[in-house]
């Protein structure tokens, strides 16, 4: 499913481009997803096929965002488990 909504928010290219190279890019990105437990693989991925300064950005924001999400849940997991 998340391949599919990936690939909608794709749609500023022509429909024919979508189908043919961006669904099963997504599919390919969702599996390493599923494969390694992780959203962080695919993030890297798509940043490094995808190109431009933007999409660079935009990756490593997206990166550094879980990074601190997920610390901050560590951290919270040891302070319950302190009391």
């Amino acid at each position: 499913m998340s391949s599919v909504i990936f690939a909608a928010g794709h749609t500023h290219y022509r429909l024919k481009q979508v189908i043919l190279r961006t669904l099963p890019n997504s599919v390919f990105l969702g599996l390493i997803a599923v494969w390694t437990d992780s959203i962080l693989l695919p993030i890297a991925i798509h940043c490094g096929t995808a190109g431009g300064k933007q999409s660079a950005l935009l990756g490593s924001g997206i990166w550094l965002v879980l990074c601190l999400y997920a610390h901050a849940n560590d951290a919270g997991a040891e302070r319950r488990d302190a009391r």
